[in-house]
């Protein structure tokens, strides 16, 4: 029973199947996300 946090591009529910797949708009957002929390927490944004 560790807490965790799930995050990443595309619905969990398509996550490791045979026809897994990302649309593009939702690995754009996860990627600005990304940049920006690593921006804000190494204090440059």
């Amino acid at each position: 029973g560790v807490p965790t946090v799930l995050f990443g591009p595309g619905d969990v529910r398509r996550a490791h199947a045979p026809d897994e797949y990302v649309e593009v708009r939702e690995l754009e957002m996860a990627a600005k996300v990304v940049a920006l929390t690593a921006l804000r927490f190494c204090g440059v944004a």
